[in-house]
């Protein structure tokens, strides 16, 4: 790797720490990331900002199974006893999933209105307050759903989570991510940035 890239890296890696200590309970921050550095960004937003402020962490996943996240954040020595996941992939592949009290299935990510629902859930069952909510990825919510129902899902779901005093981050793929999409989801968070 060129000192370069290294050094660009390295800004970049900086530069979310700051965005990171930036963002207040009850704020949403969109995080569009490339595909090379999407776990590593991850793992900072749970390794370091989730557990230097003490928050659990309440994980949306609607491109990956959660075995494959779970498996992943572990091979990166991510902790995730304080992670609860809402998974939409698994049954919608498998059709089956293990039971776990750390996840909770949802058939298929076009049920928004479940989501909504099951993040409530683990919400009103977390005992710490303000806790981290990571919704994987935008770019898999709009290809089942639309962006006009997706708009309609994420002011709902950011509205109720900033009722609450969570902290909201949405992640976008950025190989993944069209003008349109970037332009109308931006409208709903606080901040966007761009990782690349």
């Amino acid at each position: 790797m060129s000192a370069e890239k290294k050094d660009k890296e390295s800004a970049s890696q900086h530069d979310l720490k700051n965005k990171l200590k930036s963002l207040a309970p009850a704020s949403a921050l969109a995080l569009e990331v490339p595909m090379d550095k999407y776990f590593d960004l991850i793992a900072e937003l749970i390794d370091n900002f989730a557990k230097t402020k003490n928050l659990e962490c309440i994980y949306l996943l609607a491109s990956l199974p959660s075995s494959t996240m779970i498996n992943a954040l572990e091979a990166l020595s991510v902790d995730t006893a304080r992670i609860r996941f809402i998974d939409c992939v698994t049954r919608m592949i498998f059709g089956e999933a293990a039971p776990s009290g750390a996840i909770d299935y949802i058939e298929r990510p076009t049920m928004l209105e479940n989501i909504i629902l099951k993040v409530d859930y683990f919400m009103r069952k977390n005992t710490a307050k303000n806790p981290l909510v990571i919704i994987d990825s935008i770019n898999a919510l709009e290809a089942h759903n639309g962006l006009g129902i997706l708009s309609e899902f994420l002011q709902v779901l950011l509205n109720m989570l900033r009722s609450k005093g969570a902290h909201s981050v949405l992640m976008f793929i950025k190989e993944q991510t069209k003008d349109e999409a970037r332009e109308t989801l931006s409208l709903l968070v606080d901040e966007y940035v761009d990782f690349s």
